[in-house]
């Protein structure tokens, strides 16, 4: 998210609004900004960078598992073989 997003919601805003409400501007400024905030905290955002990370880690954890599945199933076939 850019660092300046709320802000540059706030002005857009702000630029929509008729001339008599303008005048108001920090206020509007303010009571936008409030609602932003108040809006983004509701959800759970991480840096893209984060979530690369989490992703890599779940790709290793995948190919493990992955490997430890296919011996596990050679294992279970050695053993049926010496059972039988």
């Amino acid at each position: 998210m850019p660092k300046n997003f709320i802000q540059d919601i706030a002005g857009k805003i702000q630029e929509a609004l008729p001339d008599g409400m303008k005048n108001a501007h920090g206020e509007a400024e303010r009571f936008v900004k409030e609602g932003v905030e108040s809006a983004l905290s509701n959800f759970k955002l991480v840096r893209y960078e984060e979530f690369e990370i989490q992703q890599k880690i779940l790709l290793k954890t995948r190919e493990k598992l992955e490997l430890l599945t296919k011996r596990v199933d050679e294992l279970e076939e050695k053993l049926a073989k010496l059972e039988g």
